[in-house]
């Protein structure tokens, strides 16, 4: 695995402009979603957080992000800043881009600049949409960013995304669930580097959090975890 190293750039995006898209967000949503929530009183109301979901569709990090009532970057691979319109919105509004299937330090470090200055990032620590559905084995990004900023985590279950196009097809709002968690930090079992094992056992503690607030067929390979 390559490492592609470049120095971070400041919180992505344009303050004016997080702001505008963060209420467009909020009406699109109204538009757009029949959403069901539930554990909103959980989203703690500043400081650092790692928010991190689930992944089956593209439409699940956008979901988080109209309902999370404070402003949000979320990780994104970069193959997404060329799509048409939306790959502006992501510029301007803020996110930040990932190279994926390397170590990403530049991602990396404008991740921790943005935890730093006390806002949300969102990610979905398995790296890649689900073709299943179920939980993946994930990667351990969202682990070592929490531990390096002292940030909170706060694991999301998303469920419905998959029908979205169907509903809108036939001019009706896309049913979906999202549960949120309750927030938590995690403990490192030590001070030095970590190794393999405990960057793995990080992880699972993670993504066992989140399969508990899914569905049991939606938690794939951390069902027998739960």
């Amino acid at each position: 695995m390559s490492t592609r190293s470049t120095p971070a750039r400041p919180i992505p995006g344009y303050k004016p402009m997080r702001r505008l898209i963060f209420w467009v967000g909020k009406i699109l949503r109204l538009v757009l979603l029949r959403a069901s929530v539930s554990g909103l009183e959980n989203i703690p109301a500043r400081g650092p957080v790692v928010i991190v979901i689930n992944h089956i569709t593209v439409f699940d990090p956008v979901v988080v992000w109209m309902l999370v009532p404070r402003i949000v970057i979320p990780l994104a691979k970069i193959e997404a800043y060329s799509l048409p319109f939306f790959g502006w919105v992501m510029n301007v509004g803020g996110s930040i881009p990932v190279q994926r299937d390397e170590v990403d330090t530049s991602a990396i470090k404008s991740a921790l600049r943005v935890l730093k200055e006390q806002e949300c990032i969102l990610l979905a620590p398995e790296g890649t949409r689900s073709r299943t559905g179920q939980l993946q084995e994930a990667k351990d990004g969202a682990a070592m960013l929490a531990l390096r900023s002292d940030a909170q985590i706060l694991p999301v279950a998303v469920t419905g995304t998959e029908d979205f196009i169907a509903h809108w097809r036939r001019r009706r709002r896309g049913p979906v669930k999202v549960v949120f968690g309750q927030p938590f930090k995690l403990e490192s079992p030590t001070t030095d580097r970590l190794s393999r094992e405990e960057k793995a056992a990080l992880t699972d503690e993670i993504m066992i959090r989140v399969a508990q607030l899914l569905p049991p067929e939606y938690r794939g390979i951390y069902a027998d975890r739960v």
